[in-house]
């Protein structure tokens, strides 16, 4: 049996990882939620928070300012439709920043399977990675939006029982999402120990998604419409 202190403890460190100044939601509608953030929310969303400068993968600095090559731009065309208007850096690193979100609404269609990341930090210093696709509406294929997809915390001061601890409270929390009770292709928590605690809310994986994303009129598809056998 945990300690109080231990739960105390964890308790506190947990609750207190909200890197926003609003009441806490965990579930809202079915999804899984954090600072405000749920799995399917939009741009909207990610406008509310202030997230660190997303930084090139190359190691040349910052995407929204770093140089931008043939490669780079052939790689998005090929990747995206829409307008890409100062953000080519950004759709190229695979990186998001507040920099970044007015143009990524330019953004209308992804031909390809992709994703996009940022960061910020919580109140109590966590880091955190949320990561946001472009995903098609099974419905209507020529409707493609921005989703966020996961979001993931690491809690570097976590060991031992605290991290114990710390799992019994997030499976508390998000008890609609555990292996044992979530519902058939719905958002999942789940943990990693393997460099330090941390843990991850998923929404689940969309079934044939490039397909579906190419069925897009501008990526070359009949927009979800019939397909003549004559």
């Amino acid at each position: 049996m945990k300690s109080a202190s231990v739960l105390g403890a964890v308790a506190l460190g947990v609750a207190g990882m909200a890197g926003v100044a609003h009441a806490q939601e965990y579930e809202r509608i079915g999804r899984a939620c954090l600072d405000g953030l749920c799995l399917g929310d939009g741009i909207d969303a990610l406008e509310g928070i202030t997230w660190d400068t997303a930084m090139s993968t190359s190691g040349d600095g910052p995407s929204r300012t770093r140089s931008v090559g043939r490669g780079d731009t052939n790689g998005v065309n090929n990747r995206y439709r829409g307008s890409f208007s100062g953000i080519i850096g950004y759709l190229a690193d695979g990186r998001f920043d507040n920099g970044a979100l007015a143009g990524m609404r330019g953004v209308t269609a992804a031909c390809e399977t992709q994703s996009m990341q940022g960061t910020y930090t919580s109140g109590s210093g966590n880091p955190t990675t949320v990561l946001v696709s472009m995903v098609a509406d099974p419905d209507n294929p020529n409707s493609h939006r921005w989703e966020i997809r996961r979001i993931t915390r690491r809690v570097p001061g976590a060991s031992g029982a605290a991290v114990e601890a710390a799992e019994d409270q997030l499976e508390q929390r998000y008890a609609a999402f555990t292996s044992r009770n979530r519902a058939p292709g719905g958002d999942m928590l789940q943990f990693n120990n393997f460099s330090g605690f941390q843990y991850t809310l998923s929404a689940p994986a969309v079934p044939n998604e490039r397909a579906l994303l190419r069925q897009h009129t501008a990526c070359g598809g009949n927009g979800g419409g019939p397909v003549s056998i004559d």
